[in-house]
């Protein structure tokens, strides 16, 4: 399932999508963002809330690439939204 996730940060995010997802539920992700080649990856995520089209994940797996990528994002997009 392919969805624009929304409300990133480091311990998870909210997705729209199409599909339908089950609270419970756990899944992987890919994200992808500007200015980066490689995805993000989710080795593991929890589906916490959901409603028909957007869910809410909790991040509980993540290699230290993809979390140091992710935190550099972070920062970058706060800093920006500073100026």
């Amino acid at each position: 399932m392919q969805g624009t996730t929304f409300n990133l940060s480091r311990g998870g995010c909210a997705i729209e999508a199409e599909g339908m997802a089950t609270v419970g539920e756990s899944v992987s992700l890919q994200i992808t963002v500007l200015g980066q080649a490689t995805p993000i990856s989710v080795e593991l995520g929890k589906i916490c809330w959901a409603t028909r089209r957007e869910f809410g994940v909790e991040f509980k797996v993540m290699s230290g690439d993809s979390e140091q990528r992710l935190n550099a994002f972070l920062i970058e997009v706060a800093k920006r939204n500073a100026s």
